[in-house]
């Protein structure tokens, strides 16, 4: 029966369903069906590249990081030739090759920061913007990111101005004017030879007040730019709470401040004070510091809790704020020259907590402050003492005790960390003691021994400029084009670092002290009977001998060292004190122009020389450098004592034609009045110590007065005057 139906159903087809027409569909429809697919796999096609290209480009980039050190040496030369292109003036070129070789430089940030560099130079603001601010979210704790986006978008002048006065689109930007930076930026390598010192952006922006140019428009886009900076951090970068102090107003600042503050204060950052210390610079800002630390300390003090914002309830404090308040107002005090209350204040913070040994070094640099260098030293030491352990306060308490004119124990102190004695320190090119032990010496009237020091500075950097041989091999081997040309620049400006022109410059001046006073060496032993003189000129040999012997010692110890044929500097006595003081200052006059300490220990220099132009020639560049400067007073009232004291001492005087221009500069400096009466208007003008002690230095050169009358002078008036920030008795 199974057979017989299989073979029925093999004989029956299997019904087969019957294809419809599809008659209903017009033609037209049909055609735009077809169409609209072909767009359809043609946008696919298009996107399926489009992908294609940048998994290729990511695949690119995944490469050069996995395997970016087999093309360093491309890398970096593409760089330079970038750097080559810069430096030819034609940015845009140099943009376009930032371009063309992105994926084949290893240096990613770098290569963000000249693009955005780039394009704020060219005058691209909007493209510059975008780009500065993608590196402040990168890394918001980099003031040249939030320099270069305020620049950009116009809130900052430009350190320099172009020639030709570019602007940018207000509608497009917000602001109506932009500043295009045409110096090198802080991305690019130094080009100029003699390269002023840079500041700091906090003293740019509130030393020199460049955010009270800024518009009411102006100022609440730059507000909102950082509320919109701060709401892009789940963790807001200090800089970004830190920057809108600069240039906040009235109760915005108050705020701003306070919540800056608070955080700070419970977790005791003791170097709060230095990160706000450039807004002193502005009287208003001082008040409203001064006051919010005072509530606070008042409010922890009474209720344990911060001053209660409007509509919010009071945080909880934390003893420990007391202490931080006190800490912070005694140097706020300090700043403002305000020892007494500055001593009140770190007195409270040392009884609240005696075990914070930064406090007693804090005392001690009041009284240096204040002038007492002694105390100052005491407490350095008394600190030092609390954690012998700790290099950092017996480094400071160094520089206390050679302040004090204590060198002898500030070398005792500073050897306790070093191997080797005295010797280490020489070795090691610790330049700063050295300077300070000099100038000690100096204070001390052995000017040998402040000589040997000095030279010693200069001799460093003899050392680093020999050393710069060893770094050409390498930086040619290892292809790091870049830094080894800013190696080679700062080589060519290395002469006038502030070392070695605060050493070039005290050693000028001992010289001059020298010709002036050619028996000073020997001591103020004029009014000594015989007797006496033997007897101090006898002291005199055992001291010498007995500091010798300690100096040769030391450098017995020199492990392969060389050994000292001048330990004591007597052979830098032994030279004509005029000639060897001219030879010294030709050094920095060529290597060191853009500096106001360059011109004005020229124009003493040429004064004791007796040059009349090249003394007017250091005065007028003086002048441009810094008119304001205390010594450019002294300069203007010595140079014309001493014209004046010529015409009287010499029947001809001058040359017609010095003569003349002398004159003119006569008219354009003092106009009609007699330096008496200059001296006594800057007198009465001057509002600083510094000024007014110029003022009386200048009264004694011009009157002759004595002692007396000087102090009497000074002190009438020096209470009233805003102190420096230094130790006063070198003005004294």
């Amino acid at each position: 029966e199974y057979k017989k139906t299989l073979d029925k159903d093999k004989k029956k087809p299997f019904p087969v369903k019957e294809k419809k027409e599809t008659s209903n569909v017009s033609s037209n429809k049909r055609a735009q069906l077809k169409q609209k697919l072909e767009k359809q796999k043609e946008s696919e096609k298009a996107e399926a590249e489009k992908q294609a290209e940048r998994e290729k480009e990511e695949l690119e980039r995944m490469d050069h990081d996995l395997f970016g050190y087999l093309d360093f040496e491309k890398s970096e030369t593409l760089l330079y030739r970038n750097l080559i292109l810069e430096e030819s003036g034609d940015l845009q070129v140099a943009l376009d090759d930032l371009k063309a070789i992105e994926l084949e430089v290893m240096d990613r940030y770098c290569l963000q920061e000249k693009r955005a560099l780039f394009n704020l130079k060219i005058g691209n603001f909007k493209q510059a913007s975008e780009q500065y601010k993608a590196l402040v979210l990168c890394n918001g704790d980099n003031y040249d990111y939030h320099r270069g986006l305020q620049q950009a978008l116009g809130f900052l002048p430009a350190t320099e101005t172009s020639d030709a006065t570019t602007t940018r689109d207000s509608e497009t930007m917000g602001v109506s004017q932009a500043r295009v930076i045409r110096s090198a930026g802080p991305y690019t390598t130094n080009t100029t030879t003699n390269a002023v010192p840079s500041v700091s952006f906090f003293d740019l922006c509130g030393a020199r007040g460049l955010y009270d140019k800024l518009s009411e428009r102006e100022y609440g886009e730059l507000r909102s730019l950082y509320k919109e900076l701060e709401g892009s951090f789940t963790r807001i970068p200090d800089a970004v709470k830190r920057l809108p102090l600069e240039f906040l107003r009235g109760e915005e600042f108050a705020k701003a401040f306070s919540d800056y503050v608070k955080p700070k204060l419970r977790k005791g950052v003791p170097s709060l004070f230095n990160s706000v210390r450039s807004l002193y610079e502005k009287p208003e800002k001082v008040k409203v510091i001064e006051e919010t630390i005072l509530n606070i300390l008042s409010s922890v003090e009474k209720n344990n809790t911060f001053p209660a914002e409007k509509g919010k309830e009071a945080e909880e404090g934390d003893p420990c704020v007391v202490l931080w308040c006190c800490y912070y107002l005694a140097h706020h005090f300090d700043c403002l020259g305000q020892t007494k209350a500055a001593l009140e204040y770190i007195d409270r913070a040392i009884a609240h907590t005696p075990t914070i040994v930064d406090l007693y070094l804090c005392k001690g640099k009041f009284y240096a402050h204040a002038g007492d260098p002694i105390l100052g030293a005491y407490w350095g030491n008394y600190a030092r003492e609390l954690d012998l352990a700790d290099r950092y306060l017996n480094v400071k308490c160094t520089k206390l005790l050679l302040r004090a004119d204590m060198p002898e124990l500030a070398e005792d102190v500073a050897v306790l960390f070093t191997k080797d004695g005295d010797n280490t320190l020489h070795d090691m090119q610790a330049m700063w003691y050295e300077l300070d032990r000099a100038e000690a010496y100096r204070r001390l009237g052995k000017k040998n021994l402040a000589l040997k020091n000095y030279v010693e500075v200069l001799k460093h950097f003899e050392d680093i400029e020999e050393d710069q041989m060893d770094f050409h091999g390498y930086a040619l081997r290892k292809m790091t084009a870049r830094a080894y040309l800013g190696m080679v620049r700062m080589e060519d400006s290395l002469r006038s670092h502030q070392n070695f022109v605060r050493a070039t410059v005290g050693i000028v001046e001992i010289y001059l002290d020298m010709h002036m006073n050619p028996k000073s060496e020997d001591g103020d032993d004029e009014n000594l009977s015989p007797e006496e003189k033997k007897k101090l000129e006898k002291k005199k040999r055992r001291q010498d001998a007995k500091e010798a012997r300690l100096v040769e010692a030391k450098n017995s110890g020199k492990k392969g060292g060389k050994k000292d044929d001048d330990p004591e500097g007597l052979k830098l006595l032994e030279v004509k004190p005029l000639e060897e003081a001219l030879k010294r200052y030709r050094v920095i006059e060529e290597r060191a122009k853009d500096l106001f300490v360059t011109h004005s220990t020229g124009f003493e220099v040429y004064l004791q020389m007796g040059k009349t132009m090249l003394m007017l020639r250091c005065l007028k560049r003086a002048i441009a450098k810094d008119p304001a400067h205390p010594n450019v007073h002294k300069m203007i009232v010595k140079f014309f004592n001493f014209v004046e004291n010529k015409e009287k001492e010499e029947e001809g005087g001058f040359h017609p034609h010095v003569k003349t221009v002398v004159g003119r500069e006569k008219v354009g400096l003092l106009g009609e009045k007699t330096l008496k009466d200059f001296n006594e208007e800057y007198l009465n003008k001057a509002e600083t110590l510094d000024q007014f002690l110029a003022g009386v230095e200048m009264k004694k050169e011009i009157e002759k007065s004595d002692s007396e009358t000087l102090f009497n002078t000074l002190f009438s008036k020096v209470s009233s005057l805003n102190p420096s920030h230094k130790p006063t008795h070198s003005s004294f």
